[in-house]
């Protein structure tokens, strides 16, 4: 199959598909294959779309470092349980944990 016209929305050949889809639509591209002697439209569309800040990889599931003040024994007490129970389970020295996780500290925004 050969692409013979990439299409922005709101060209013509492509209102109808701006209509039904909206700011979702990306291009639309009109191919052509040789063999069933067929043109084919195909469309792109955007199907989630989330915030970013250039340069900067955030994975909220690897282990980061936790900074536990020194008012906060509660929190620190459920980071050491935690972390026996991660060492006895994994014979891991490995203390750090996941921020990601739903490891019950309240820790996800910090």
């Amino acid at each position: 199959m050969q692409v013979k016209a990439t299409l922005a929305p709101g060209q013509n050949g492509t209102r109808q598909l701006v209509q039904q889809y909206g700011n979702q639509l990306v291009c639309v591209r009109y191919r052509y294959d040789k063999t069933r002697q067929k043109r084919i439209k195909t469309i792109a569309l955007i199907v989630d779309e989330q915030g970013w800040i250039p340069g900067v990889i955030i994975s909220i599931d690897r282990p980061e470092q936790l900074k536990i003040g020194f008012g906060e024994a509660e929190l620190r007490q459920q980071v050491k349980k935690y972390r026996r129970r991660l060492e006895s389970a994994t014979k891991s020295l490995d203390t750090r944990l996941s921020l990601g996780t739903e490891n019950g500290f309240g820790t996800k925004d910090r």
